[in-house]
């Protein structure tokens, strides 16, 4: 247990019942204890002061890697249980098992290497293929070489943010049908897959010309049982075999991406409107690519998800959204000689540092490297994760705390932010999805008020997206006057 220094803040001990079915002893920080039986259940508990921090990562954290037997119920529970506590303070960790090598890499400099200009020296994993192509085929994110790059170009144009203006005609309907839809004052519910139906009709909009609604409840049903299976990950997951060797997970994968690929796909075909960039360039599998744009409604639901529970523990946060809405018109303040960033900006990427949608990236090199952390051997599983990366305690003041003013001056950034990835294969609809959860986000607080019901932020669920380990239920009541 990690005793902090004297005068920094007071610990309890108190023992706690983990996930993996052993007591231990667990250190929680005042005013901040675990989640009781009354807050899963979002019944009233005791009463207690608000809380507004954001539960440590680093305080969860194992001391040292888990035995490797762990690793499959780990990752199927929460792939955050397999990172010790020093993948938030050491540049590098490596761990081998078995027939695997692995290595965390926690450096700015050696990820702008494996992503950017060295590139080419790695490639994706049997993990990443293994997890991912059952469902999407040859598409963006699975694709390599000349197939990728073909993918790219013909993504690029209806991923600009301009597209998503052109499409507003499409998109503003359905952001009102869902704002109409949001749970009432006194009826606290999840909305995630609300969001989730809403983030697939709007990206279908603005990359296809959709006129409609695709997120059927069949659909979504359909999404929700094919994320169940991918990441219910198995031996052959984790000792790296080769793609071809399939598991029953795999197929199982397959078979219900298959059934899903037949909704969405060819509603798009049917429905798509006349437009200069709807028929896919040359060489590209509309079927692959389609399905490939549409996965990435899960980094924009998820994200509007946690700006949401953040800002219910900030009003301040909300205010100032606000009155900036009614100075629209006026030039932005100026600080260290540039305008300033709109707080529901700072807000958004705030949140993207705290729970970035996409949590763990791996690689693979091809011949054995040299990066900044230190050699690395052809063959091991080159982990970067911007989630460990954005709650780094080298790269962050207080890397646990929600403080969207540290982006408020425009053009700050850090090295070590990586929401979506870095270099080429960074993601292609990053921008237009920005627009999209700018846009929800706004509309949701100018029509109504929020609360967040109990009022905790839950411990982020590593898997193939950062979704909430608990649901996380919010009521609305009409805007205040």
């Amino acid at each position: 247990m990690r005793i902090p220094k004297r005068g920094s803040f007071r610990i309890h001990p108190r023992f706690a019942w983990d996930r993996s079915g052993c007591s231990r002893l667990k250190s929680v920080a005042d005013g901040v204890p675990p989640f009781s039986e009354h807050d899963r259940a979002g019944l009233p508990g005791p009463a207690e002061p608000a809380r507004r921090e954001i539960l440590s990562l680093l305080d969860q954290a194992p001391e040292a890697w888990p035995p490797v037997w762990r690793w499959v119920s780990i990752s199927r529970r929460n792939a955050l249980g397999l990172f010790p506590a020093a993948a938030y303070s050491d540049m590098r960790l490596d761990f081998r098992s078995l027939r695997q090598s692995l290595c965390v890499v926690n450096d700015p400099q050696s990820a702008e290497e494996i992503f950017g200009a060295g590139a080419a020296k790695f490639g994706l994993t049997h993990l990443h293929k293994r997890m991912l192509k059952p469902s999407l085929g040859d598409g963006l994110i699975v694709a390599e070489g000349d197939s990728w790059k073909t993918q790219r170009r013909a993504a690029v144009r209806p991923a600009h943010p301009s597209s998503f203006l052109q499409n507003a005609s499409l998109i503003d309907p359905l952001i009102q049908e869902f704002v109409a839809g949001l749970p009432g004052e006194g009826s606290p519910n999840e909305i995630l897959t609300a969001l989730c139906a809403l983030s697939i009709d709007c990206i279908a909009a603005t990359f296809f010309g959709y006129r409609g609604k695709i997120a059927s409840p069949d659909v979504l049903d359909l999404i929700s049982r094919h994320r169940r299976v991918v990441e219910r990950v198995d031996w052959m997951d984790v000792l790296g075999l080769p793609p071809a060797l399939e598991s029953g997970r795999m197929k199982r994968a397959r078979r219900v991406a298959h059934e899903l690929d037949q909704r969405i796909f060819f509603e798009i075909q049917k429905m798509k409107q006349d437009r200069e960039d709807a028929d896919m360039a040359a060489g590209v599998n509309d079927r692959d690519f389609a399905v490939s744009i549409l996965a990435g409604f899960e980094s924009v639901a998820v994200t509007v998800n946690w700006a949401l529970a953040l800002l219910a523990q900030h009003p301040e946060c909300i205010s100032e959204i606000e009155a900036e809405s009614f100075r629209r018109d006026e030039p932005a303040p100026v600080r260290a000689g540039k305008p300033e960033r709109a707080m529901l900006t700072c807000v958004l990427l705030e949140t993207l540092r705290l729970f970035p949608p996409l949590p763990l990236i791996y690689r693979v090199p091809k011949s054995d490297v040299g990066l900044p952390v230190g050699a690395i051997r052809k063959g091991t599983v080159v982990c970067v994760s911007p989630l460990l990366m954005h709650r780094h305690q080298a790269h962050w003041e207080r890397p646990d705390s929600f403080e969207p003013q540290r982006w408020r001056a425009d053009g700050a950034s850090y090295p070590a932010f990586m929401p979506f990835g870095l270099g080429a294969r960074q993601c292609v609809g990053m921008r237009m999805g920005m627009f999209l959860c700018q846009e929800i986000l706004s509309r949701i607080l100018q029509n109504t008020a929020l609360q967040m019901v109990p009022n905790r932020i839950p411990l982020p669920r590593m898997g193939v997206s950062l979704r909430p380990q608990d649901p996380i239920s919010f009521s609305f009541s009409p805007q205040r006057v």
